[in-house]
């Protein structure tokens, strides 16, 4: 098992394994650590798929087990919203060995492993993939982590500052690497301190991500929502992506109202906002959103015809949202239109 804070010098001193599993509840880190390695493999053909899709294992079996005619490199992709359980485990073994046979890559993200002490053989799929795994950072220790990772990444960050961006982050690696980020790009190698902190960096979470999306929806913060969705548009952020990642947050605000435990992986402070929200919306308001997020993943798809604008399908979606979550109403044309 590789620790993700060493992911970088085993990408520089070590040779690639063929098939990688990077676990990790925090999803912007976790994605991060993909973005690392998908670098390294720098195949020429990439499929992704989404875990709690019906078929995406069979799916991404097919690819592994056929390669490809046009790329002399092809990877796999698989990503789970949760964790996985040992039957999903089961299939992943045999997809690493379909896609080891046939010289493709293999990398697949989940939040971690469901109750592996209950697994028949969980050996196996240590065995099949090489593993990287973020550790659970306490919230006593976040400040040195953040401080950590601010020297790695060139940013001056002082003691004091580190501390303010841990209590201001609710002890949320996540969100205090976005911070850090944010606060590279506006500092370069200039010291950062309290002052700059207070000033208004820290305050202002701008970066957006597909989870960071999440959060401002279940805040019911339209602006950022909006700012979010135009800055994908701009970025050419995969919107199939976007899609999965609303969707998964509406499957688990149904759970939070049927008292089931599949949540998948959101910060805590979005997690509370969600069940505030689940109390709260009528559970048809969320069946609805939730169908009419099919039609945006046809969009996403290219299936609509040039009628179909993906991005504009979304923010007609996320404001239908954010106004039945304030005033109890789904406005229907907005997501049927």
């Amino acid at each position: 098992m590789i620790d993700s804070e060493k992911l970088g010098r085993h990408l520089a001193e070590d040779e690639l394994a063929p098939a990688y599993l990077v676990t990790s509840d925090q999803p912007y880190l976790q994605g991060q650590d993909r973005d690392a390695l998908r670098a390294a493999f720098a195949c020429e053909e990439r499929h992704l798929f989404f875990g709690d899709a019906k078929d995406a294992v069979a799916e991404a079996a097919a690819v592994a087990a056929t390669g490809s005619l046009f790329s002399s490199s092809v990877l796999v992709e698989l990503l789970y919203p949760g964790e996985i359980a040992e039957k999903a485990a089961a299939e992943l073994v045999e997809l690493a060995e379909t896609a080891a046979a046939n010289n493709v890559r293999l990398l697949v993200g989940c939040a971690g492993l469901s109750r592996p002490r209950n697994w028949k053989n969980p050996a196996r799929l240590e065995e099949a993939f090489t593993r990287v795994n973020l550790a659970e950072i306490p919230a006593a220790r976040l400040a040195g982590w953040i401080e950590s990772r601010a020297t790695r990444l060139g940013l001056r960050l002082d003691r004091e500052a580190a501390g303010l961006l841990a209590e201001l982050h609710e002890g949320n690696p996540d969100m205090a690497a976005m911070e850090l980020e944010k606060l590279l790009l506006r500092h370069g190698e200039e010291p950062v301190g309290l002052a700059e902190l207070q000033g208004g960096d820290g305050a202002d979470h701008s970066i957006d991500s597909v989870f960071s999306l999440n959060g401002h929806l279940a805040r019911c913060d339209a602006r950022r929502t909006i700012r979010a969705l135009r800055h994908f548009r701009a970025t050419r952020e995969e919107p199939t992506l976007v899609v999965w990642s609303l969707a998964s947050q509406i499957r688990a605000m149904r759970a939070m109202q049927e008292r089931t435990k599949a949540w998948g992986f959101f910060p805590p402070a979005t997690r509370r906002a969600m069940q505030d929200l689940a109390r709260r919306m009528p559970p048809a308001h969320l069946l609805e959103l939730n169908a009419a997020l099919s039609r945006a993943d046809l969009a996403a798809k290219g299936l609509l015809g040039p009628g179909g604008d993906i991005w504009l399908i979304l923010e007609r979606f996320c404001a239908a949202f954010i106004y039945a979550a304030k005033h109890g109403r789904l406005v229907r044309k907005l997501i049927r239109s």
